[in-house]
């Protein structure tokens, strides 16, 4: 029972695995050739890449031409140490790796001497011939340096040469429509499939750890569209911790009253936007897990100039008398709202009209608290074993209080002697984001002979969901849905 168990397990996450490609690797590769100092290749050198936050390493052997890679290395900053027989040991420093990029870092061994001695040099910059990709990436000093006016990461996209705003303002490139731009956070689906080339969940600035824009023909792994791919990974925990807390505050103090306000002799609306949080990373156990945690909270309270156009109070009075009772009655309840100023337009071109239409002018207030958490682990099991799991949690309550309706005097409204009628209009949105991802370095699973091909490294797993309630007076009605879910093959545990 327990051998049958296990070869139903196994078929089924061989057609999860082939029937999904919804979450795709974001993580870089380090590749390049050993040489000695007349410029032959070295076989079987030993190469060890080795994290310089979280200490964990990688490790190969260069093959017969000297070539080695290591694929799916999590952006941060490395250090490569090679050795090889008869050779001095070399020690290359300060190698950034970004998401979705391929690193070249080719290496010179001199002959070793009588003394053991260690080379140690930086990393220099080569030109990128492993793959065609286009990419531009804006890193974490940028990001946190960068001026963004709503601290929206996704502004960055505009940043990258080719990309330009569509019809909706959202991101564009390679002459496609936004319906071209597939939107990725760390590594799994963030599309809005009801708005072209938008998102699903706008993750915490302080959480970002990198920004990639991809602007060309991608590889195959990512899918969905062949315009831009903006892809956004979140911070991880290294052996040290850190922290950052923050407030970034805008009001009304700060603005100019629009034409339309002065013009109407009305004072500026309303608006503080205060957006205030933290962000605290470090290890739970050192070199093995490692934890990152965001909060990010935006109060935005703010108000509109609305217009009421309204009758005045002799045409309500003729209307009312020349109503029948099923109409009388109807504006008793409903008393419509009057104004016996002219609107601006008609008081100047119509001066003589008989009739004119009213206009009120009035605040409207609306109020839109966003509550953001991100929380993320990273665990390796082994040095060439590891799990990542992030959670992106929004919510955002958006109330406007004259939301809807007809103006009556039906709801009273502070500041105005007669009242104004729209009902309060709310807003709750719930949007969630989970993404886990493992990836394997150990040798393949004994398994891989039903598939008939090599058994990859890696497997991903994203769900981004929805949920939406809205209200409008006394009508309530609710959205919900999945934006984007799937998984990508990977070596999932297999029993052996």
């Amino acid at each position: 029972m327990r051998g049958v168990s296990r070869v139903l397990l196994s078929v089924f996450l061989l057609l999860a695995c082939a029937g999904f490609a919804g979450a795709q690797t974001v993580q870089g590769v380090v590749t390049g050739t050993i040489f000695d100092s007349t410029g032959a290749s070295i076989p079987g050198a030993g190469v060890v890449l080795t994290n310089v936050g979280t200490g964990i390493n990688q490790e190969t052997k260069a093959n017969t031409s000297g070539e080695y890679r290591f694929s799916l290395v999590p952006p941060g900053a490395y250090k490569l140490d090679v050795k090889a027989a008869g050779f001095t040991e070399k020690q290359i420093t300060d190698i950034k790796v970004d998401a979705s990029e391929t690193v070249p870092v080719n290496v010179t061994l001199a002959v070793a001497s009588a003394s053991t001695t260690i080379d140690v040099e930086a990393a220099a910059a080569l030109v990128q011939t492993a793959s065609s990709d286009l990419s531009t990436t804006v890193n974490l000093r940028t990001i946190e340096s960068m001026p963004l006016l709503t601290r929206n990461v996704f502004d960055l996209a505009f940043a990258a040469p080719a990309v330009s705003q569509g019809m909706n303002f959202n991101a564009a490139a390679g002459g496609t429509r936004e319906s071209g731009t597939t939107n990725m956070l760390n590594g799994a689906d963030n599309n809005d499939n009801f708005s072209e080339g938008s998102y699903n969940v706008q993750p915490a600035m302080e959480s970002v750890a990198e920004f990639t824009v991809l602007t060309n023909n991608m590889s195959a792994q990512y899918g969905h569209a062949a315009g831009a791919l903006v892809s956004t990974i979140q911070k991880s925990g290294t052996n040290r911790f850190h922290g950052a807390a923050y407030e970034f505050n805008r009001n009304t103090d700060f603005n100019a009253a629009n034409f339309f306000d002065n013009r109407n002799g009305v004072p500026i609306a309303h608006y503080v936007r205060n957006q205030f949080g933290g962000e605290v990373d470090g290890p739970i156990i050192k070199d093995k897990t490692f934890f990152m945690f965001t909060f990010d909270r935006i109060d935005y309270r703010t108000g509109a100039t609305g217009l009421a156009q309204v009758p005045t109070s002799s045409e309500l009075a003729a209307m009312t008398s020349g109503a029948g009772p099923i109409a009388q009655q109807f504006l008793k309840v409903y008393n419509p709202l009057t104004s016996n100023t002219p609107c601006p337009a008609e008081a100047v071109n119509q001066p003589d009209a008989i009739g004119h239409i009213g206009c009120l002018t009035y605040q409207d207030p609306y109020t839109e608290p966003t509550n953001t958490f991100v929380g993320r682990v990273d665990h390796n099991f082994s040095e060439k074993d590891r799990l990542s799991f992030t959670a992106n949690v929004v919510r955002d309550d958006a109330t406007d209080k004259w939301g809807g309706g007809y103006a009556t005097t039906a709801t009273p409204i502070s500041g105005v002697s007669q009242s104004l009628p729209q009902p309060v209009a709310d807003r709750d949105s719930r949007f969630q984001s989970v993404c886990a991802e493992r990836t394997d370095h150990r040798p393949q699973p004994p398994l891989q002979h039903l598939r008939g091909r090599q058994w990859p490294e890696r497997c991903g797993a994203g769900l981004h969901r929805w949920r939406q309630l809205r209200r409008v007076g006394s009508c309530v009605w609710s959205q919900r849905g999945r934006l984007g879910a799937g998984l990508c093959p990977g070596p999932l545990a297999v029993p052996g």
